[in-house]
């Protein structure tokens, strides 16, 4: 069933379109703002990640073509502009017991993602034997954190180079069996921090010079910090001494302290995203 008709939808894109535009958004980043944008004014949850789009037809407005359309409306107004960046971030996998990198691609609208597809190295042999549960996590994680990192891309926050520059040092160290897996939990709490910063900059609240990421988030707005998870702060929270040595910081530590600032980062995305920019 139609949410809309094709007339509305084009009137309604056109306004959502511009309205973007005077905000300064990069058209490159406006297909994913437009979904979101779309789905506020007809009062429904529109789908960041659709089925295959050869289920749909060209006057499919149901809900799970709605993302489609949005795209197809891109590539038809801005074509060669609109396309999707190989990397955005990455992000680690342990299974069993080995860590693979998995890429975080860019996507400018609605795309078809297959996480298998994005974790480098993973070989058709082992990914038959994992359990149904296991891909059913490891599914479930990255598409969370593929629309956080693509949200989070396209919020407008300051620092946003510094934080991913992070995440992507947390990632490199625990790709690289040589070096100290303390050094990716620091990285890991850096990208936090920088994170929650960069909320208190853009809100114009003053914070002092800490890494206690407790301390942070309690001066952060409630809108943004409602929900996140006071047990993934401390996994995450470390003294500086794990640079060092100091702290002894295992492998499956430095992987938790990982996971558990991507979801901190889809937790602050949510509320981010649960009203219009």
């Amino acid at each position: 069933m139609n949410i809309v008709d094709k007339q509305t939808f084009e009137e309604m894109m056109e306004n959502i379109d511009k309205q973007l535009s005077d905000n300064g958004i990069n058209v490159c980043a406006r297909p994913i703002l437009a979904v979101l944008k779309l789905a506020y004014k007809l009062k429904i949850s529109i789908p960041l990640i659709p089925g295959p789009q050869s289920t749909f037809s060209e006057n499919d407005f149901s809900l799970y073509a709605l993302p489609w359309q949005i795209n197809n409306w891109y590539q038809k107004i801005y074509s060669s502009k609109i396309n999707i960046d190989s990397k955005l971030a990455s992000m680690v996998f342990q299974i069993r017991g080995v860590p693979y990198r998995a890429v975080l691609p860019l996507a400018y609208g609605a795309v078809s993602i297959k996480p298998f597809n994005y974790i480098e190295d993973l070989t058709q042999e082992l990914y038959s034997k994992l359990s149904k549960e296991e891909i059913n996590e490891i599914a479930f994680l990255y598409f969370d954190t593929f629309k956080a990192v693509n949200k989070y891309y396209s919020s407008k926050l300051p620092k946003i180079d510094a934080a991913l520059t992070k995440l992507e040092t947390a990632v490199n160290i625990i790709m690289q069996s040589k070096f100290m897996d303390g050094d990716s939990k620091w990285a890991s709490l850096q990208f936090i921090e920088i994170l929650f910063k960069s909320i208190l900059i853009k809100n114009q609240i003053n914070y002092k010079k800490i890494h206690c990421l407790s301390a942070l988030l309690n001066i952060i707005p409630d809108e943004f910090a409602s929900n996140v998870s006071k047990e993934d702060i401390e996994k995450i929270q470390c003294e500086p001494g794990v640079r060092y040595s100091e702290i002894n910081v295992s492998l499956d530590k430095a992987i938790e302290a990982h996971h558990a600032s991507l979801r901190i980062l889809g937790q602050i995305m949510s509320n981010m995203f649960s009203y219009p920019q």
